[in-house]
This record gives structure tokens, C-alpha cells and sequence, in this order.
């Protein structure tokens, strides 16, 4: 049985001849704090 790689595994294979650019700032996509409450409906 062949299962299918997981998103990351083929976003990690399609990244890996990519390199940023030096003079760039790199853009943090991970979660972070909450800033704000919860709002009451959850």
C-alpha cells in the first residue's frame, strides 16, 4: 500500500534548490501569542 506524503514533506522537497534572498528580512509565519481574548462565543 503507498500512502501519500504529508503537505510538508512535498512543500520541503519543492523548497530545497530555493534559497532566501540575503538582503531580506525573513516574515516569522509560525502562531505567536494571542493578543487579544477569546471572544465570548467560543
Amino acid at each position: 500500500m503507498k500512502f501519500e506524503s504529508y503537505p510538508f514533506e512535498k512543500l520541503n522537497t519543492l523548497l530545497a534548490d530555493i534559497s532566501p534572498k540575503a538582503n531580506q528580512e525573513l516574515i516569522a509565519l509560525t502562531i505567536g501569542e494571542p493578543q487579544f481574548e477569546t471572544p465570548s462565543y467560543i
